[in-house]
Formats: C-alpha cells, sequence, structure tokens
C-alpha cells in the first residue's frame, strides 16, 4: 500500500515539474537569467530635453506570488499559480528613455518644440506582467495524464507622461497623456517554461525601446508641428 502512495506521489511530482508549476523564486531565477540583446542606445541626451522618471522602479527583478490554488484527490490534481513579475529599471526605463532620444533625434524634435526646452515625466511603464500557470492532472495505472496552461498577461500596459515646453524660463505648453504598448497576453504553445518565459520578457525590453520612439513621433506629429505651422494672428 505504501508503496503504491510512493508512486502515485512520484507521478504527481514529475506531473507537476512537467507542466511548469514551480516555486517564485524559480521563476525570478528565469528572469534574471534572460538574455538581453541590449538595444541600440543614444549614450548622449538631446539638448534641451529632460525625462524625469516620476515612478519607483526597482534595481532587480522582482516576483511575488498572488495566488496559489491546489485542489487534491485521489486520482486528480489541479494545480494553479500566478506570480506578479516587476522588471528591473534597466530592462525598462533604460530602453525607453534610450528610445525617446533616438526617435528625437531622428526627427529632429527640437527644432519643432514652441520654446526653449522640454521637460518629460514618465509617470508609468509597462514594466508588470502575470505569469500565469494551470495544471490538471490524472493519475492513471501506469502513469499520468496533464494538461497545462502557461501564459502571461501584461499589466496596464502603457506609458503615462506629462510634458512641459519652456520659453525664457515660463512654461508656453503643457500637457499629458498616455500611449499604450504594444503587449498582449500570450499562451505557451510549445516552448519550455523557462524559454516562453524568457522570450516575453525580451519582448517587454524591446517595447520599452519602441514605445520611446512612438512617444517621440507622436509629440512631433500631433502636437508640435502644429505650433510649428500655426498662421500667425491678423
Amino acid at each position: 500500500m505504501k508503496s503504491t502512495f510512493y508512486v502515485f506521489f512520484i507521478l504527481i511530482i514529475l506531473a507537476i515539474t512537467a507542466g511548469g508549476c514551480k516555486s517564485v523564486k524559480a521563476v525570478e531565477k528565469d528572469i534574471d537569467q534572460t538574455p538581453i540583446a541590449v538595444t541600440e542606445q543614444v549614450t548622449k541626451a538631446v539638448p534641451g530635453f529632460r525625462i524625469r522618471l516620476d515612478t519607483v522602479l526597482p534595481d532587480t527583478n522582482r516576483c511575488r506570488r498572488i495566488k496559489q490554488v491546489i485542489i487534491p484527490a485521489i486520482l486528480y490534481w489541479q494545480f494553479t499559480t500566478i506570480d506578479e513579475c516587476q522588471l528591473k529599471k534597466d530592462w525598462t526605463y533604460a530602453p525607453f528613455e534610450a528610445g525617446f532620444y533616438r526617435g528625437a533625434d531622428s526627427l529632429n524634435l527640437r527644432a519643432k518644440i514652441p520654446g526653449d526646452s522640454l521637460v518629460l515625466h514618465i509617470d508609468s511603464l509597462p514594466d508588470t506582467f502575470y505569469y500565469v500557470n494551470h495544471t490538471m492532472v490524472i493519475i492513471l495505472i501506469v502513469g499520468y495524464a496533464m494538461n497545462s496552461v502557461e501564459k502571461t498577461v501584461p499589466k496596464a500596459p502603457a506609458v503615462g507622461y506629462r510634458f512641459k515646453v519652456y520659453r525664457q524660463g515660463e512654461v508656453s505648453m503643457f500637457g499629458n497623456g498616455s500611449l499604450p504598448a504594444q503587449l498582449e497576453e500570450e499562451r505557451n504553445l510549445w516552448k519550455r517554461p523557462k524559454k516562453f518565459l524568457q522570450a516575453y520578457v525580451q519582448k517587454m525590453y524591446r517595447e520599452n525601446y519602441e514605445t520611446g520612439k512612438r512617444l517621440a513621433e507622436y509629440l512631433a506629429q500631433n502636437l508640435f508641428r502644429e505650433e510649428e505651422d500655426e498662421e500667425p494672428a491678423d
């Protein structure tokens, strides 16, 4: 009887491991080991532009388990874990800043602003996502059958920003807005859990860079160019 119990226990452990269920520390470790191909960056800021980060971002990657449900039975087990993962500043703000300066430089945004300088305040960045794992295991006589659903879900995937344009020390224009990032829920169809998780982290890094470029393009096309082209009043 004991040997049968041990067999079932071992089968359950194997099923959990195969399904990708792991501790929150293991998830955090997988994220830390993500190979990041550093995007081409602008080492020198655009003169007259200053970006201020008005939200606190961590210096290290952080994960916390916000949900863990285990439904045990004799021949049927169900496991659900949800981890909230926040990426470190070097993988979120740094690529965003580089992307914005790259976009501003390529569009000559400095010449378009109606003033001497621009201060851009960043209130939020797409830096957090949920890592969801749901595994169902049915114990059979000689093995087990398993169904596993693994997915990543972005949390608030947008850049919240405010800006002020100064002319001779006085505010000449200001505004605020939110620019959505191109991040969506993704489901793992064939990759190993670690590779799936790391691929999403790499995507978030690249998307922060691209969102920075898109914000520079948006400001140039929708705000500052209109001010620049405005006809003087009679």
